[in-house]
């Protein structure tokens, strides 16, 4: 069975913290076409679709996921094969010099290598642990523009027996759950009230989400089910809920 058209095409998108540009244009582009769908920004750049239809006595319900990923952010080349990017997300430190990423840049794909921890991220007295590099020197193979996107250097989304791959699953794919939905709920006229939240920068500290608390973004007393693409770890194993 080949992957969903939805979540094949959002899984290939470019993203990380605050540069989410290319996944909430394909939001906007897919809730435009879907009926009984209205689709609207709060100031802090958080997208809510809100699927309506004679619900009478049908509760609301909430739906919410993340638009980015942990990744690099351009921020000037220092020389003509030299990127200084931003690293925003948590991966830990090991994983940096030497690894193949690639940056999303005048339309296309750019591919480079890490190559020098240039701003190392802090020591956590508390847990011992040190947090991922700041920023980062990187081998780049032609010049990229500043804010562009860089993720790591993974093959296209695919799918191997029941496991999707990708380099981004956390949280577009929770991202391309609620576009399925929508676009289900829109094509069997479902009598529902059901509003899906999507959120930014949730990798740095969930900003959007913060944001749209304090911008009251969302109805009041309505449940949340907040879809999230993570491994399992102590207390949060996979299918609890």
């Amino acid at each position: 069975m080949p992957l969903p058209v939805v979540l094949r095409e959002m899984l290939a998108l470019p993203t990380a913290p605050f540069v989410e540009s290319a996944v909430l244009t394909y939001i906007r582009e897919r809730c435009a076409s879907f009926a009984h769908v209205r689709l609207r920004a709060d100031r802090c750049g958080n997208l809510l679709a809100h699927y309506r239809n004679k619900p009478h006595d049908v509760p609301g319900l909430v739906f919410t996921a993340h638009t980015d990923h942990p990744g690099f952010v351009a921020r000037r080349m220092l020389d003509d094969t030299t990127l200084l990017a931003d690293f925003r997300g948590w991966v830990e430190p090991q994983y940096f010099i030497g690894t193949g990423v690639r940056f999303f840049s005048h339309g296309r794909w750019v591919r480079g290598t890490v190559t020098k921890i240039a701003k190392p991220g802090a020591l956590h007295s508390l847990t011992g642990r040190t947090a991922p590099p700041k920023q980062l020197a990187i081998s780049i193979r032609s010049p990229i523009e500043p804010n562009a996107a860089g993720m790591w250097d993974l093959p296209n989304p695919t799918l191997r027996g029941e496991r999707v791959y990708a380099r981004a699953c956390d949280d577009i794919a929770g991202c391309a759950s609620m576009i399925a939905l929508l676009e289900r709920l829109s094509g069997k006229k479902a009598r529902a009230d059901v509003y899906c939240l999507f959120t930014r920068a949730e990798e740095v500290g969930f900003v959007g989400a913060i944001g749209a608390a304090r911008e009251k973004t969302l109805p009041r007393k309505l449940p949340i089910i907040a879809i999230e693409t993570s491994k399992a770890l102590p207390g949060a194993r996979i299918g609890d809920g």
